[in-house]
Parts: C-alpha cells; sequence; structure tokens
C-alpha cells in the first residue's frame, strides 16, 4: 500500500489577509531561516511587479499544530504569537513576505545598499507622476542639517574682521597657498601662536571660503566675494550655516535694532526651553561689530543702517528661500504615496480632496492593483518538521540546505526551553575548561546518541520535540565526564587538539549509559584503546555520522560488560605514511 501523499492545497490570498495574518502571528517566519539580505532595488523591483501584476513566485506555508521558535519581529513591529492560534509557517518566501510587510509598516530593518548592510526605516514610495516605486524621496527633508559650532572664537587681535578675511583670501588665491603656509599667514597677521592660527583656519575652511586639492588652498565663489569685492553678505551667510543660535538673534537685533546679550540669551532660551551662556552671545555680537554692521559696547549692541539692511536682504532670502523648500515638501506629499498609504482606505479618501484628476487617477490605479493581486500561496498540512524543511530545501531557489541546529532549535522550542540560549550558556561554561571550541552540532550529536543511538540528520530531527528538554541536563553532564576523561587520562586540556570534535559523541554515550557506575581499570584502558584506535586510523575523516553510530553500538556493549569490537584498521606506520600526513593540530593522526 504506498503512502499517503503529502497534503498540499494552492490558494490565493489578498494584500491585506496576508498582512493582518504576518501582524498576528498566523503567519510566522521560523528561526531556522536565514536572516533578510535583500537589497533595496530588490524591494523596490517586488513592489512595482505587484502593481504590475507580474508573477512574483508562490508562497509556501508550514501549518502544524507544533509550536516551533519564530521571528517575533519584523523591524520594530512586535507579532502576535498567541497560543492555540492556527499557525502557518513560511517555509518560502520569507524574503518577499518581509519587503511587503516593512514597507507597508515602513519600520526599522536591515536591508542592504550597494551590498553593505544598513538599518533604516524601509521607506519605499510610489511616484504618482512616474507611475513606479522609488526610494524615499522625503529623506534629504528628514536628514539633521548641517553641523553648528556650539562656540565662536573673537579674533581679538583685531578690530575689522571683514578687511583681515579678504586679506587672507586674496592672499591665499595670488600665492596659490597651501594649508601651511595659509596657517603661517593667519600667525603672522594676527602675532597669535601656530594652534590659534590652524583654529581660526579650520573655522574659514568649514564657512566654505576654500577647499584643499592636492595640497592646495583654492578660493570657492564665496571665498572670492569677499576677497575681491569685501562682501559681507557671503560671512553673514556662512556664520548662519555653521554657528549655533545665529540666526535665531538677527531678527531681534533688527526689529529693535539696539539689544544686549542678555535680552538675546533670554529670547532664545525661551524659545528652546534651554539655559543659553550669555557669552556665547557675546562672541557673536563681536563678529557682528568686527564685520562692521554696528557696535558693540558690553553689553549693548547697537546695529547701524547699513547693518540693517545687509541682515534684511539676507533674513528676506532665507524665508524665500523656506517657503520654497515648504512648497517643494508639500508638493512631494501630493506626488509620493508609501504602501501604507496606498493600502490604507482612510488615506486614499483624505488624499483625493487634494490631488489634481491626473495624480488622483494614478493613486486609485495603484491602490486597486494592490488590493486585487492574487498572491499565491501553497499550504502544507499535517507533515513533520522533517518533511518540512525537506520541502523548503528543494524548491529553495539557493540550494540552501538548513543547518540540523537551526532547525532543532525552532523545533524544540517552549516557553520553558530555548536550545539557543541553553547552548550558549553551556559554551560560557566549556570556555572555562578551554573546550568552547566544541561546536554545536556535536552537543545536539550527543543528545541524538543517547535518545536515538544514532546521529545522522534524519536521526536528528525525528527526534520528539518533548525529549530534547527532558534529556538536556543529563546530556550535558555526561559530556562533561567525556570531557572530564580526555583531560585525566589523556592529558587533552584544550579542545584545539581533540583530534575529532566527534570523539566526544560515543563517549557521552558511554557516559550516560554508565551513569550510576564505577568504572574499572580495564573499562578505562577500553575507552583509552578506542580513542587511539580512532585516531590512528583517521576514524572520523569520513562517513563520520555512520561510524559514531557504529561505535555508540560497541560503547553500549563495553557499557553492560560485554566485549566490544573496535577494529578498526589503521595503515602501517611507514616513512610515506608519516610524511603524507598534515603534521598540525587539525590532523587526528598527529
Amino acid at each position: 500500500m504506498m503512502e499517503e501523499a503529502v497534503k498540499v492545497k494552492p490558494d490565493d490570498m489578498q494584500f491585506d489577509e496576508l498582512m493582518l495574518k504576518i501582524r498576528n502571528g498566523q503567519i510566522r517566519i521560523p528561526d531556522f531561516q536565514r536572516e533578510f539580505v535583500w537589497e533595496r532595488s530588490q524591494i523596490i523591483s517586488l513592489l512595482d511587479s505587484v502593481y504590475q501584476h507580474f508573477p512574483i513566485g508562490s508562497f509556501l506555508f508550514w501549518q502544524t499544530e507544533d509550536e516551533i521558535q519564530a521571528y517575533r519581529r519584523i523591524g520594530e513591529v512586535d507579532l502576535r504569537h498567541d497560543r492555540g492560534r492556527s499557525v502557518q509557517y513560511v517555509l518560502d518566501g520569507q524574503q518577499r513576505l518581509t519587503s511587503l510587510f516593512a514597507s507597508l509598516e515602513q519600520r526599522n530593518v536591515e536591508y542592504l545598499v550597494n551590498g553593505k548592510k544598513v538599518r533604516r526605516d524601509l521607506d519605499v514610495f510610489f511616484d504618482l507622476d512616474e507611475e513606479r516605486f522609488v526610494a524615499d524621496p522625503f529623506a534629504s527633508g528628514r536628514q539633521s542639517g548641517p553641523y553648528k559650532y556650539t562656540g565662536l572664537a573673537q579674533i581679538t587681535e583685531i578690530d575689522d574682521y571683514l578687511e583681515f578675511l579678504s586679506g587672507f583670501l586674496a592672499a591665499m588665491s595670488a600665492d596659490n597657498m597651501g594649508p601651511e603656509s595659509a596657517i603661517a599667514w593667519i600667525a603672522d597677521r594676527l602675532g597669535s601662536s601656530v594652534s590659534r592660527a590652524r583654529h581660526f583656519f579650520n573655522r574659514f575652511q568649514g564657512m566654505s571660503f576654500f577647499t584643499i586639492t592636492e595640497g592646495t588652498c583654492a578660493v570657492t565663489e564665496a571665498g572670492a566675494l569677499v576677497a575681491h569685492d569685501q562682501a559681507v553678505e557671503p560671512i553673514i551667510r556662512a556664520l548662519i550655516q555653521t554657528v549655533d543660535c545665529f540666526e535665531e538673534m538677527l531678527p531681534k537685533i533688527v526689529a529693535d535694532m539696539g539689544t544686549t546679550e542678555n535680552d538675546i540669551a533670554a529670547l532664545i532660551e525661551d524659545a528652546r526651553n534651554e539655559p543659553i551662556k550669555p557669552y556665547k552671545i557675546r562672541y557673536r555680537l563681536r563678529w557682528l561689530a568686527g564685520l562692521g554692521l554696528g557696535t558693540y559696547e558690553r553689553p549693548t549692541f547697537v546695529l547701524s543702517d547699513e547693518g540693517k539692511s545687509v541682515i534684511d536682504g539676507i533674513l528676506r532670502e532665507n524665508e524665500i528661500r523656506k517657503r520654497d523648500l515648504q512648497e517643494q515638501e508639500d508638493d512631494k506629499r501630493k506626488r509620493y504615496f508609501s504602501v501604507q498609504q496606498i493600502t490604507d482606505l482612510a488615506d486614499l479618501m483624505t488624499a483625493a480632496r487634494e490631488l489634481d484628476q491626473r495624480r488622483l487617477a494614478s493613486l486609485q490605479r495603484v491602490a486597486n492593483r494592490f488590493r486585487t493581486y492574487p498572491f499565491s500561496v501553497i499550504h502544507v498540512f499535517e507533515q513533520p518538521i522533517e518533511i518540512a524543511c525537506e520541502i523548503f530545501e528543494r524548491i529553495n531557489n539557493s540550494g540552501q540546505v538548513l543547518k540540523v541546529v537551526d532547525l532543532m532549535v525552532a523545533k524544540s522550542w517552549s516557553p520553558t526551553f530555548n536550545m539557543r540560549k541553553r547552548l550558549a550558556t553551556f559554551r560560557e561554561e566549556l570556555k572555562k575548561e578551554h573546550y568552547d571550541d566544541l561546536p554545536d552540532i556535536t552537543v545536539l550529536q550527543c543528545v541524538s546518541g543517547v535518545l536515538q543511538k544514532a546521529v545522522q540528520r534524519k536521526d536528528i530531527l525525528s527526534i520528539k520535540k518533548g525529549k530534547i528538554e527532558e534529556s538536556w541536563d543529563s546530556v550535558l553532564e555526561s559530556i562533561r565526564q567525556a570531557l572530564d576523561f580526555l583531560r585525566s587520562n589523556l592529558r587533552i586540556t584544550h579542545g584545539k587538539i581533540l583530534p575529532y570534535n566527534a570523539i566526544v559523541v560515543p563517549l557521552s554515550y558511554f557516559f550516560h549509559a554508565t551513569a550510576t557506575k564505577q568504572h574499572t581499570d580495564a573499562v578505562r584502558n577500553g575507552l583509552v584503546e578506542w580513542f587511539w584506535k580512532v585516531s590512528v586510523s583517521n576514524r572520523y575523516d569520513s562517513a563520520a555520522e555512520t561510524k559514531i553510530g557504529d561505535d555508540i553500538g560497541e560503547m553500549g556493549k563495553l557499557a553492560v560488560g560485554k566485549v566490544p569490537r573496535f577494529n578498526y584498521v589503521a595503515p602501517p606506520l611507514s616513512a610515506d605514511r608519516i610524511a603524507d600526513q598534515r603534521l598540525n593540530l587539525g590532523s587526528a593522526f598527529c
């Protein structure tokens, strides 16, 4: 009689239903899946394929009564993981589902940009004018402005800052100065130290009056205006862009034509709700006076008519620039729509009142296509994890073979048992004994050796879920005894000189089987003989899992007082054989 075929059911799901089931924990990504590794361009291409109604492949969901460990978050979104609910685990389609869900939620997720991992909000928008998905067009508007210095040093050695700056930039331009020559010019003119001159050099470079290319200082367009026209406006604009509080104090100065450093500090302090030291304002007022825009006798600054004209003009420019930027941002909001806005009826109704007919038609078109896209789903029912994983490996495009440890971490998980954490804790314990190189798979093979008397992949995967938690502590104790035997009887005091990690598996089985017995010298000698035969014969160089199973069988005989058969064939010890061996710590023979 033929075995019953795997139960599968093809289906279609709508976008809203798919996303809701992920949010509610009815569709989960098992912990054995690889991490999210898509490029941003792949995410945009996926969304565009949905919009174009191109096929994107089927999702494969495995429905099971077993609760396995699964990701509880996508990005920063906490997903429900209620027990007792009907749950399906994603066997194929994790990258696509994560892309769709993170795009919908606009949440922080780690993805690839130009091959490098970045962690950002996954903001992808639909361009109503171009009718295509694009990377976040609002990113530049959300970025913080240029760094602004909180301090502004006075040039105490001179009174006329404008003359000094124009002379410095004119000399730099005429003489093709390098940085050190320019710093020497400042030090000589001010009669200051080189370190103080370097400070001003760096500050003027930060104000974008010159750049350094191949060791030569090149005056910029703004610097040329200062150098040749003795224009003060580029300096004020640079101070606004690079110095904290500078722009905020200008409207009060213009309005009052005269004010004190304390009044300005109090005004800014109220606006920011943070303390502002008056001396910071003092240095800024000193710069305005040094640029010829007024007079400053502490604590009062009086703005000149010429200064009022200059600052008024710059403030008007800034207002126009800010208004233009705001208009551009407002137009962007009417042009670019997130996946969340596209798929939310309330957002669509709100947007409809503000859009022209062309953009409204484009928005309705993309919304309708997302709403009606038939996401192809294949459900796999009532199959054990080993069958589900075999299905996954056969259909996985990357040919990925799932790691046994990851599968068993997922399978064995319960509210009281997390194998990954238990393994990490045990590894910390082994570290103190210099055996922290013992891999997780070896520990899991020890568990399988005790429970299944075999360690092949299929044997490990067929272990019943509760059995791992039930036997965990006793198996770890048998591993401790195996390592203690290796240290005490064979002087293997470090994992790096253990010929094979697999040696621990039959040994741990033996000590588990004889947990309550005293070991005679004959038994210990038998274990030592087995160790040397395994090592010198290079026994575990090939077909190791089968041979480990055979050795567990012989260890079982030794445990009950029977004579085991450790008849391993070791090639004759000859000069040629010694010469052909890898003589390093990775060699069992060595």
